[in-house]
């Protein structure tokens, strides 16, 4: 008999966390355990993706609440101006205190009726929160999907609410690592649940057909948000020197636009000519198709799901030296990992370009050792199981 299990996220637009979860939700041995889903903002081009056996639970009022100040209205619309008011309030709170601002959002929140074998906080933070004081499950589990060594923000509220959950999930050894080191008393409830890619699924989007934008020269590809965290700094001053030094290329952002000021320079002459912006697309593949070399110059990941795609579809890859890089490359072996700074970027790129033996030695290491999914959901399917 398979085990009811709820699984607990923000919304699904077009971040890793939520591609990630589309994937687990197509992945899941449907003999052992039914997948459900309450999706706490429902809304992000990716809803499309949910299995559509997967029974998805809402609420109004979580939505409002998580909306900020546009929500106010909606939640005096619904009934609830005393909701509102709270909601100010803790919105006022959050400004002073991230962790206290994140409990009374939890406990603004309404309960969600039922009882599941076994839920799962696929976002921490408030949602944690959420989950350990008003969803009833046999057995609780919370994931955190980055280095927490550079995510301290919630520490004093989860070392809390980390005793309420019987298993704390991340995404890599470096991540587990750095959650053993800020809380050992955990220890033993940490574990490792990689993200997981669903090939069959990639492949079959990768084939459709997409209009591409007019391209030129080497096609370069950066997937993920525009923004400092992601290197949109360290993108447009690689792409300056790339276009001071004479080379071809076209560099693909596909991604949400949200920090204008990197937009508007990479709108402007003489780098419009070079930059395509994309947007936000639920379906990225073509376009990770039709480029030559992938660039991913983020400051911190937990582990990328973007880049586990680009080893997926055997691409070249120029990366940069974040903490958790080394859980899915080696320098030489099958990426380009640089120092964060523009000017090793572009060099890294030249390189490939001027060397493309290189870059046709990383692409077929990567087409033909794709990450070993195995066993990678053995911990989760323990928990699930464990009595």
């Amino acid at each position: 008999m398979p085990k009811r299990v709820l699984f607990i996220i923000s919304n699904m637009e077009t971040g890793g966390v939520s591609k990630a979860m589309t994937s687990l939700l197509a992945v899941l041995d449907r003999t052992r355990v039914t997948p459900e889903l309450l999706i706490v903002s429902p809304h992000g081009t990716l809803m499309p993706l949910i299995p559509d056996d997967v029974h998805i639970y809402t609420d109004r009022r979580m939505a409002a609440l998580t909306a900020g100040i546009g929500g106010l209205w909606s939640l005096v619309r619904l009934g609830r101006p005393d909701l509102a008011v709270m909601s100010m309030i803790r919105m006022a709170v959050m400004r002073v205190s991230r962790c206290a601002g994140a409990w009374m959002l939890a406990r603004l929140m309404p309960r969600l009726k039922g009882r599941w074998d076994a839920v799962v906080d696929f976002n921490g933070q408030h949602q944690l929160y959420y989950m350990a004081r008003k969803i009833e499950a046999d057995r609780r589990a919370t994931f955190f999907h980055s280095d927490y060594r550079r995510w301290r923000y919630y520490e004093s509220a989860d070392r809390r609410f980390f005793g309420h959950v019987d298993a704390i999930f991340t995404i890599s050894d470096v991540c587990v690592e750095a959650l053993r080191e800020v809380f050992p008393e955990y220890t033993d409830r940490i574990a490792k649940v990689e993200n997981v890619c669903a090939p069959g699924i990639i492949a079959h989007m990768a084939a459709q057909t997409q209009e591409m934008p007019t391209l030129h020269g080497t096609v370069l590809m950066t997937l993920g948000h525009i923004t400092y965290n992601k290197g949109a700094d360290l993108i447009i001053e690689a792409a300056g020197r790339l276009h001071d030094a004479g080379v071809d290329f076209t560099w693909m952002m596909v991604g949400a636009p949200q920090e204008q000021e990197y937009i508007t320079k990479m709108s402007t002459p003489p780098l419009d000519a070079h930059f395509r912006l994309i947007g936000v697309t639920a379906n990225p593949y073509p376009y990770l198709r039709r480029a030559d070399i992938v660039v991913h110059p983020s400051r911190f990941e937990g582990k990328s799901i973007a880049l586990d795609e680009a080893r997926l579809m055997g691409k070249a890859v120029v990366v940069t030296d974040f903490s958790t890089v080394g859980d899915q490359f080696t320098d030489g072996v099958n990426a380009t990992i640089v120092p964060m700074d523009g000017e090793s970027i572009a060099n890294a790129i030249r390189d490939l370009i001027e060397h493309p033996e290189t870059a046709d030695k990383y692409r077929c290491y990567n087409a033909s050792h794709p990450a070993d999914q195995s066993h990678t959901l053995d911990p989760l399917y323990d928990f699930i199981d464990k009595q």
